[in-house]
């Protein structure tokens, strides 16, 4: 398979740093395993690599197109969206609905959001329009998607008729071989739908069916807009609508419905989120893995840890060989921009040029 000059793996980079040690490694005793044991073994070489790159990215300073980045996943509920944990500097972010075409979210300051927003955000959901600049690793959304744009199915326990004190209602919820019934709450006098409906969402959270380790359903909640009781699915796609929920009261004088086993409907493709953004690099885990770094650049975590063992083996004119070495590659990094925009279709018109496509002329 072809490979940009100069990308090294994480095991290139070890037996780079053994060779050049003169230590027994690969490139010196003909086995492709790196030691295991020894004052430099494979856990101490990937742990010192990772040290050096982190700090062969900062010291460049994230040069344009460093670290370039394109990542999609699929979106989750919810107000704020975590971005990638390697996310060092956020470039674009563009939303595409499930089956249809990807558009861009406008990107906002605190002030502009809350200008958008008026100072509040409201809890509607859908696809969103605005992202807020990232804090804390969080973009925040407006409008927030919500469970049916991240593919989880929903279902809803609505109560209605006239609450007696007394009354008993549980919700029964199950997902394949888990059959959940919640605490029966008791109706008191002074009690509305409203109130009940909150009574019965906090006895779905406090079962097994939220809060267990084989937990099938997010947080149940109750809308501002009724006396009822929002179920949404753990999981994406069609696998949430196999959950089934119905409700179950004593007396005549209050309702529930459903009162028979009903599936969670809605559940479908999720929506996906793209982001575009300059990385902290990649951690070197697997002996493929790779620095994430532009190629030429892939031997400046090897130089940085080899500045740092010659020290130990007490060669100083070895370790400031390599030292300078690394600081060559921080300089040019710094210089770096790396320029793909060739066009294999020069533009017919530019300022120079009136193209006349009626009288087919250009001139």
């Amino acid at each position: 398979m072809a490979t940009t000059p100069g990308a090294m793996s994480l095991y290139d980079l070890q037996c780079r740093i053994l060779h050049l040690l003169f230590e027994p490694g690969p490139d010196t005793t003909g086995v492709a395993v790196i030691p295991t044991t020894g004052d430099f073994p494979a856990t101490t070489l990937t742990r010192d690599l990772n040290i050096w790159l982190g700090m062969y990215i900062g010291l460049t300073g994230m040069a344009p197109a460093m670290t370039d980045v394109v990542q999609t996943e699929p979106i989750v509920a919810g107000l704020d969206f975590a971005l990638p944990a390697n996310c060092a500097s956020l470039v674009r972010v563009e939303y595409t609905p499930a089956g249809q075409y990807p558009y861009t979210l406008v990107g906002k300051s605190f002030d502009e959001f809350d200008s958008t927003t008026g100072g509040i955000v409201p809890p509607a959901t859908g696809q969103p329009y605005y992202y807020r600049q990232p804090f804390g690793g969080l973009i925040r959304m407006q409008p927030q998607p919500g469970p049916g744009n991240a593919g989880q199915a929903l279902a809803t326990l609505t109560l209605s008729g006239t609450p007696t004190a007394g009354n008993q209602v549980t919700a029964t919820l199950a997902y394949g071989a888990l059959n959940v019934t919640t605490t029966p709450y008791t109706v008191l006098s002074t009690d509305t739908l409203a109130s009940i409906a909150t009574a019965l969402a906090a006895a779905i959270n406090a079962s097994s069916a939220v809060s267990g380790a084989q937990a099938f359903l997010a947080t149940a909640t109750v809308p501002l807009d009724g006396p009822t009781v929002q179920l949404t699915s753990l999981a994406t796609g069609t696998g949430g609508n196999a959950i089934t929920a119905y409700g179950t009261v004593t007396g005549s004088t209050l309702q529930i419905s459903p009162t028979i086993a009903t599936a969670l409907a809605g559940g479908g493709v999720p929506d996906e989120i793209t982001i575009y953004f300059e990385s902290l690099g990649s951690i070197l885990v697997n002996p493929t893995d790779m620095p994430g770094i532009p190629a030429q650049f892939n031997m400046a975590p090897a130089y940085g840890c080899l500045s740092d063992y010659w020290l130990r083996k007490g060669d100083l004119a070895q370790a400031k060989a390599y030292e300078g070495k690394f600081d060559r590659l921080v300089r040019l990094g710094k210089q770096y921009v790396f320029d793909n925009d060739r066009s294999t279709q020069p533009t017919l018109a530019g300022e120079d040029v009136d193209v006349n496509y009626a009288d087919g002329i250009v001139g």
